[in-house]
């Protein structure tokens, strides 16, 4: 996880990026949507310790009950 991260989530919202095989990833708040939060949280994380994002991370593929899907297998 770096700020690329954040980027990306930031240019699904505002630019129309494709979200990718795993959106659950993009939601770093676990609330089950995408949304500025996420990069917020994404953030913190890395740069004031804030807490680690929700699953599936750091496990992409594996969304752990998130209802957003995640089909992508990370290695």
């Amino acid at each position: 996880m770096d700020i690329s991260d954040a980027v990306r989530t930031l240019s699904v919202l505002f630019l129309g990026w494709e979200e990718g095989d795993c959106r659950a990833a993009l939601d770093a708040t676990g609330d089950g949507t995408v949304g500025v939060p996420d990069a917020v949280a994404t953030l913190a994380y890395l740069f004031t310790g804030g807490k680690p994002p929700a699953a599936p991370w750091p496990a992409c593929g594996s969304s752990d009950g998130d209802p957003l899907p995640c089909s992508r297998t990370c290695e």
